[in-house]
């Protein structure tokens, strides 16, 4: 009879250490991946990850009548303002007939749409254009365009996406984003 008791306060004894065990474990997780403060963490994306999404999104082109306007070859870097680049080659056609090449460096900063899930550039502006063939009184005409076409279209395209299967948990807990060193950080919490 004594065995008995003895036994009955045992098992839930166990039960519990098992608990405590299991929440220490995920506690000590969470630490090791980056929480940042109790029920909070840190995932990174890389930019190689955004450079692949946008790659399949691109070229991206503006019709009007016979002129088309192509952004084509775009090339992801973060600057030290904590904004998002995006290098892309601009061409400009009249009738399908190129009339003029050339690079241009569009920056922005990032925005989460809570709808869609997705990241999107905000405010993106010309932060530099290379034009060899243009006469200067026509500069600041392209680059007015190209700013224009830019603001118009650059902010509809998804730089990244989450996943409803990988990131489930981070379309609802997402709390914030930023870009620093080469990386875009999101920060995730109850």
């Amino acid at each position: 009879m004594i065995e008995k008791k003895c036994h009955s306060y045992v098992e839930p004894l166990r039960s519990q250490f098992a608990l405590l065990g299991a929440i220490l474990f995920i506690f000590g997780s969470l630490i090791a991946s980056g929480c940042t403060a109790p029920g909070r963490f840190v995932v990174k994306v890389h930019k190689h990850e955004i450079q692949k999404k946008l790659d399949g999104r691109f070229p991206v082109r503006k019709t009007k009548l016979v002129f088309e306007v192509r952004f084509e070859n775009p090339v992801v870097s973060f600057n030290k303002e904590d904004q998002i680049e995006i290098g892309i080659q601009v061409k400009g056609l009249v009738a399908k007939i190129p009339i003029l090449t050339t690079s241009a460096v569009i920056a922005g900063k990032i925005r989460y749409d809570t709808a869609r899930h997705e990241f999107l550039l905000t405010d993106p502006h010309v932060k530099g254009l290379e034009l060899a063939n243009v006469p200067d009184r026509h500069v600041e005409q392209v680059r007015a365009e190209v700013d224009r076409i830019a603001n118009r279209i650059l902010p509809a395209i998804p730089l990244y996406r989450l996943d409803p299967k990988k990131h489930r948990l981070a379309r609802i807990l997402l709390k914030r984003a930023w870009v620093s060193d080469q990386t875009l950080y999101l920060e995730m919490g109850i």
